[in-house]
């Protein structure tokens, strides 16, 4: 395992409108190319993209053809939608076309009701493994329930779950620690909960109102840290040696120099104690899905 895990670049916010904080829609194309320029110059060498991120997929052809020398590792993930009347070998033969790539790094269902619902693809995507075409196997879930279903199974390589100031080693410890016995990597999502961390409280939504307590406590933490909140959001991720990634997402060229920035350090060990100690009671509120 390494000392820190890698940084992984996340591209939904390339290809649709997102993110609760992001209020400029998703970038230009020749913006999109130029995050994906920077990244790369800043030693970021995997995305995570998927079939259901609008244009993301076509973004990254884009810089690939721009840019023939230089090759991101890829990590996308299945869309139901885009499956319909087609088979998963046809399907990601599509995907590494569009993106100008020979392999996938990782190959996802985009959620545990995926992975059951079409469990029939398991012997195909196994068989793209065996050839190459595929080098892992993954499954993005959102609770503990889903993870640990997930790990019995067996057929996975890599998990992601999201992990982050609030949905903290408190709420996921359970899930790292039976992914480190059965062997299989762990990547995180959802660093900065899409920027709600960062936001000023007026301004959160009604209906995510009662995680103010939680993030007045955060921020509290960072100015006794003398460290943004943002700081204080990526080095707690960086500091868990049981993650083998870290997915980030920017919207913009200035979010990536700054986020780039924060990777480096080290969290006070009793800030870090302190963070472990927060105990989120509403937990349907740190699921984007619930926002809604």
């Amino acid at each position: 395992m390494n000392k820190y895990p890698e940084i992984i670049l996340g591209t939904v916010q390339l290809g649709i409108d997102y993110g609760i904080s992001n209020t400029k829609g998703k970038p230009a194309t020749e913006e999109a190319i130029e995050i994906l320029t920077v990244a790369y110059q800043n030693g970021i060498c995997c995305l995570d993209t998927a079939e259901g991120y609008g244009n993301s997929q076509h973004i990254i052809g884009l810089f690939h053809k721009k840019f023939p020398a230089c090759r991101f590792n890829i990590i996308t993930k299945l869309s139901a939608k885009s499956l319909q009347g087609r088979s998963i070998i046809d399907l990601i033969n599509s995907d590494l076309n569009e993106m100008h790539i020979d392999c996938l790094e990782g190959y996802m269902f985009h959620n545990y009701k995926d992975f059951e619902e079409f469990n029939f693809i398991h012997k195909d995507l196994t068989a793209l493994k065996t050839k190459g075409v595929i080098k892992k196997i993954g499954v993005s879930v959102y609770t503990n329930e889903e993870a640990i279903k997930v790990l019995d199974s067996g057929l996975t390589d890599f998990i992601q779950v999201p992990y982050n100031l609030l949905d903290n080693d408190y709420q996921r410890r359970e899930v790292f620690e039976k992914a480190a016995s059965s062997k299989i990597k762990v990547h995180t999502r959802s660093v900065f909960l899409q920027g709600l961390f960062y936001m000023e409280h007026q301004h959160i939504p009604e209906k995510l109102k009662p995680l103010i307590p939680y993030l007045q406590k955060i921020k509290e933490m960072a100015e006794e840290a003398g460290i943004s909140i943002q700081e204080m959001a990526m080095l707690y991720v960086r500091s868990n040696p049981l993650i083998e990634a870290c997915l980030l997402g920017v919207a913009n060229v200035e979010q990536l120099h700054e986020n780039v920035k924060l990777t480096n350090g080290t969290l006070n060990p009793g800030i870090l104690e302190r963070i472990n100690a927060i105990r989120v009671f509403e937990k349907n509120l740190l699921n984007p899905n619930n926002w809604n």
